[in-house]
């Protein structure tokens, strides 16, 4: 059985996490770039992906991880994307993992959730908490080269 059958022991997961994961440090099971991972990597999307007050050890993470060289974790924003869908929370989390990585990926599943009004308007607000070049790393992650429309 999964670990994440056990509500029971996700304290010990998280404490686990944070303990393991470390900078510049990688799973060994695949060879070292973009499919490297940071050590604790599966409980922190696991975690992450059970409850929203897990983000914290998720903002951990992101400032933690090599965003060079360990960029698989971009599955787990989409992941995040699909299961949080645009809060003010989920936001901010979700932006935050855009900057962890050099990933050069167009985010759809958020750019769909962008066509509501609403979400825009929360995009606007958190977009102000980041500096003209996150800001056009961010919106590039939405809408690719079309992110300059989103200021029309």
């Amino acid at each position: 059985r999964r670990i994440l059958d056990f509500p029971e022991l996700y304290n010990k997961l998280e404490s686990y996490a944070r303990i393991a994961m470390k900078k510049f440090e990688w799973y060994q099971d695949v060879i070292e770039g973009e499919k490297s991972l940071l050590p604790s990597s599966y409980a922190v999307f696991g975690l992450a992906l059970y409850d929203e007050k897990y983000f914290t050890l998720v903002e951990e993470y992101y400032s933690k991880v090599d965003d060079e060289h360990q960029l698989a974790h971009q599955y787990f924003i989409e992941a995040l994307i699909d299961m949080y869908g645009v809060t003010e929370k989920s936001l901010t989390i979700i932006l935050k993992g855009f900057l962890s990585g050099q990933f050069n990926k167009v985010f759809k599943n958020l750019a769909n959730l962008m066509e509501d009004e609403e979400n825009k308007k929360i995009l606007t607000r958190e977009l102000e908490n980041f500096n003209k070049y996150e800001k056009e790393t961010i919106l590039y992650s939405i809408w690719g080269n079309k992110w300059k429309n989103f200021f029309k």
